[in-house]
């Protein structure tokens, strides 16, 4: 593990609520959120949980899908090719890409973001006959977006975990 994900304690607490949550969680939906502004340190920070949970628990990586980001869509795509997912096997899905959709209309009714928030905020509808905690990773920005634009997804969340990158520009 690189220096950006030696876990200082403020991360490492949020690191084992994470962990503890999502064993907590089997069988049942939970939506939670990790914060991570960093790419690099959100991908070890994934990596040590995959780890870490495996073989107990399964952990799928998946990435929103571009131009139609809708979770319930990313994630029933995975099922449709993975049986021990559709059968309800100890897993845990991690979604990442909400940092790669793109903010302006570009000439389309809404924003790839807005459109995100939109699905989001329909997820309790959406999302039930999943029986299995979905861990969404997002920046900062997006946090505070989703707070406003899905205040349903927002409200029915079973926990938010910030994850700081400590790592310091190398000076050449």
């Amino acid at each position: 593990m690189s220096d950006s994900a030696e876990l200082d304690a403020e991360n490492l607490e949020a690191y084992e609520d994470l962990l503890v949550t999502i064993e907590a969680s089997d069988g049942v939906l939970s939506l939670l959120i990790a914060v991570c502004d960093n790419t690099q340190f959100r991908e070890e920070l994934i990596d040590r949980v995959q780890a870490e949970l495996e073989p107990d628990i399964h952990c799928y990586r998946l990435s929103l899908i571009r131009g139609e980001p809708s979770l319930k869509m990313t994630i029933l795509q995975k099922m449709q090719t993975d049986d021990y997912l559709r059968e309800g096997g100890r897993s845990v899905v991690m979604v990442t890409g909400a940092d790669q959709l793109y903010f302006l209309q570009l000439g389309a009714e809404k924003s790839e973001q807005d459109a995100f928030f939109g699905y989001l905020q329909w997820t309790r509808e959406a999302l039930p006959e999943f029986r299995f905690p979905i861990v969404l990773w997002v920046t900062t920005q997006l946090l505070t977006q989703m707070e406003r634009k899905a205040p349903d997804f927002w409200g029915w969340r079973k926990g938010v975990f910030r994850f700081e990158s400590r790592q310091t520009a190398a000076v050449k």
